[in-house]
């Protein structure tokens, strides 16, 4: 199919390769190509366009951003990770055309269980501050899910630590983890909000670190049960007319 780039089965190997192959980006920002579950050491990174930063005598480089489409999820305690976990199947796309990235994983637990999860991800070419993430998880079998998703601001770089003076915060609901870069001082604030529907719900905890501002959210669902999260994130920085957390929380709401 044109405009389609695909690769099935999970190589550890290839985590950089695909990083770099399946990233999807406006001009503004480019997310990398990498899984949900990863951090900085898969090279996740959130890449700004325009924003540089030196540390002592390193070369200077671009900043990247807190992780705001950071998602985990656990099975009756067991955490899904295409690191550690025995997979049925893996696949990643992206649809060029459209600038759409798709993971679609089955995971085999150690129970028996066979649970499938699916996401979707842009980022925006229309409000250019914005990223949307949706996922779907399915088991075979009844069970307990606990979702973590959040920002996750302990990003990677090679000539860092980038950011520092950081700030985690919890408003109405929506998340925001703030930091600014070293050399210049440039703030940079990323906030996010998310929506689940499906199952029964169990709670949900917001835990904020240093530099992660996370919420856990418990679910009981059904055999073959579809659970659906929709999350979103705006990114902004000093070099932004609207470079503060208000602008960046209203740009969450918006979408």
């Amino acid at each position: 199919m044109r405009g389609i780039v695909k690769e099935t089965g999970f190589d550890p190997e290839r985590i950089a390769i695909n990083s770099n192959k399946f990233m999807t980006g406006n001009g503004y920002m480019g997310y990398r190509g990498t899984m949900e579950e990863f951090g900085k050491e898969q090279l996740v990174a959130v890449n700004l366009a325009g924003l540089y930063d030196k540390v002592g005598e390193l070369w200077r480089e671009p900043v990247n951003a807190p992780n705001g489409l950071y998602l985990t999820v656990s099975v009756d305690g067991e955490k899904l990770n295409v690191l550690e976990s025995e997979l049925g199947s893996h696949a990643q796309q992206l649809d060029i055309a459209n600038g759409l990235h798709t993971r679609e994983t089955e995971f085999r637990l150690s129970g028996g269980s066979r649970v499938a999860l699916r996401t979707e991800r842009f980022v925006s070419m229309d409000q250019l501050h914005l990223m949307a993430l949706k996922a779907t998880i399915r088991a075979d079998q009844d069970c307990r899910l606990v979702i973590e998703t959040g920002i996750d601001g302990d990003v990677w770089d090679i000539n860092g630590p980038h950011l520092e003076l950081y700030q985690t915060v919890e408003t109405d609901g929506v998340l925001s983890v703030q930091a600014q870069s070293q050399e210049l001082k440039v703030p940079v604030a990323v906030t996010e909000m998310c929506q689940v529907s499906g199952g029964e719900g169990g709670g949900e905890t917001t835990v904020l670190a240093e530099k992660t501002a996370l919420r856990r959210i418990a679910v009981s669902c059904k055999a073959g049960e579809e659970i659906s999260l929709t999350k979103f994130t705006a990114v902004y920085t000093g070099l932004d007319a609207e470079a503060d957390i208000a602008a960046a929380a209203d740009g969450a709401v918006r979408a």
